[in-house]
């Protein structure tokens, strides 16, 4: 199973967002993550290994041309398109993981 969600390049050092997102930030996008943080949540398990858990490269532009596609279509300004603009990739992008079950006794 696999999951390609927006996320962290690394996790934040604090609670806050970088001073330049701050002003999109808002309170959902705890749920991002780097995946580094992924491989950890679901490999603590002891039923999956994870490889690879990684930033797809450039994700942050297909990210930011999805948001314009959505902006423009729905004719109206957009809040995250705008702080994935201002961040180009230094903090955002889509992180995607693969995860097998190992021999490990599966509960299910």
């Amino acid at each position: 199973m696999g999951i390609v969600v927006p996320g962290l390049t690394q996790e934040l050092s604090s609670s806050e967002p970088p001073d330049h997102l701050r002003p999109y930030w808002y309170w959902d996008f705890c749920s991002f993550h780097s995946p580094e943080w992924w491989r950890r949540h679901w490999e603590k398990c002891g039923i999956v290994t994870v490889e690879p858990a990684d930033m797809i490269p450039n994700g942050w532009k297909h990210w930011l041309a999805s948001g314009e596609i959505a902006v423009e279509w729905q004719d109206r300004e957009d809040d995250e398109t705008e702080m994935v603009r201002l961040d180009a990739g230094r903090n955002l992008g889509f992180t995607r993981m693969v995860a097998r079950r190992t021999e490990a006794r599966w509960l299910g």
